[in-house]
């Protein structure tokens, strides 16, 4: 077959005047509507394919009153393993079920994560899609441009939104986490890669508080200097954990945010001659990849990503759909599973 190549992009008009037809009739031809003749409609598809004929997807949501495009505000990096895993998964099922995924990655601060609402909302998306969106701060922040979407749907909260919303259950994580641990004889126990939020909020169900009312349910000591914000990944929290080493005053064992923490945290300690688990015990949360590849393996809460992106994309296309719906807003919750590794020694 031979392709002509064109300089600028053909249209519907060039290939009905080839023809002598409207350019209705390319359209049903090239959409296989009944209303053209076989033979024509082969030989409009045939022309257009050769001259590099590319549909108008804008125009063509137009006649539809819907884009098939999904948009994806996300506020963290993809780069994150739990960010770019959803990602995928999203992307794909979305795909399978006949819309396109439009993503805007807003990392820059409060503006940029309004700038990111603007730019989904000019391209008229038929659901909008915002994650990881943990706080109502950030909620109210972009809620007065919501209402020019016709769907939106809210993952990994923490706080309460008046959205559909989509969360892993972070605190009974924690609580699994630390109670694996006790059952293996550790009681001195500190914690890795706090978010501020979380510390700050210490009513909300979120890791840090899971870890908190855990070790108060079994009577250990909660101790400061084993408690540090953010992950080891910045400079500051690695010079707080190098200190705490170098004091000689460490716990038998840290939780840690999630496995990126865990596994940061175990090659710090290596650096500084310090075995896991012999000396001291991690334990991690996600169960990304890299949980199963170190060695040792971390011990990990998991969460079933599949099944918790199944139900991010069913409460977005229940709305689509037009499945009757209340004025209730929906919650899901992703409960956790425990994975053990070798990261974790019984004492």
């Amino acid at each position: 077959m031979i392709y002509i190549m064109t300089t600028k992009k053909a249209t519907l008009n060039e290939i009905a005047k080839v023809f002598g037809v409207s350019p209705v009739t390319v359209s049903n031809a090239l959409n296989k509507r009944k209303n053209v003749s076989p033979d024509k409609a082969r030989a409009i598809s045939q022309y257009a394919e050769k001259i590099g004929y590319q549909p108008s997807l804008l125009a063509q949501s137009l006649l539809r009153g819907q884009t098939h495009i999904v948009g994806l505000l996300l506020k963290e990096t993809p780069e994150d393993p739990w960010n770019g895993a959803i990602l995928n998964r999203l992307q794909e099922k979305l795909w399978n079920k006949g819309y396109y995924l439009s993503m805007f990655v807003a990392t820059d601060g409060k503006d940029r994560l309004v700038d990111g609402v603007k730019f989904l909302a000019q391209l008229k998306v038929d659901a909008l899609i915002i994650g990881p969106m943990g706080f109502a701060e950030e909620y109210n922040l972009v809620a007065p441009h919501l209402n020019s979407f016709p769907f939106v749907t809210v993952f990994d909260t923490v706080e309460h939104m008046p959205v559909d919303n989509a969360k892993i259950d972070a605190y009974s994580a924690a609580q699994l986490a630390v109670d694996h641990l006790v059952e293996n004889g550790h009681r001195d126990i500190g914690m890795l890669g706090v978010v501020s939020h979380e510390k700050h909020l210490p009513d909300l169900k979120t890791r840090y508080s899971g870890f908190i009312d855990t070790l108060k349910r079994h009577n250990l000591e909660i101790r400061d200097e084993w408690i540090m914000e953010e992950s080891i990944h910045s400079e500051l929290a690695s010079d707080k954990l190098v200190g705490l080493i170098r004091s000689g005053n460490m716990p038998s064992a840290f939780f840690c945010h999630n496995d990126q923490v865990a596994a940061e945290t175990i090659k710090l300690l290596y650096d500084h001659n310090i075995k896991v688990p012999d000396d001291i015990s991690v334990i991690g949360v996600n169960n990304l990849p890299i949980a199963e590849m170190m060695i040792p393996g971390i011990t990990s809460v998991s969460f079933n990503l599949d099944h918790y992106v199944d139900k991010i994309i069913e409460l977005t296309m229940d709305n689509l759909s037009g499945k009757t719906k209340t004025a209730r807003t929906v919650r899901y919750q992703e409960d956790p599973k425990l994975i053990k590794r070798g990261s974790v020694k019984r004492i």
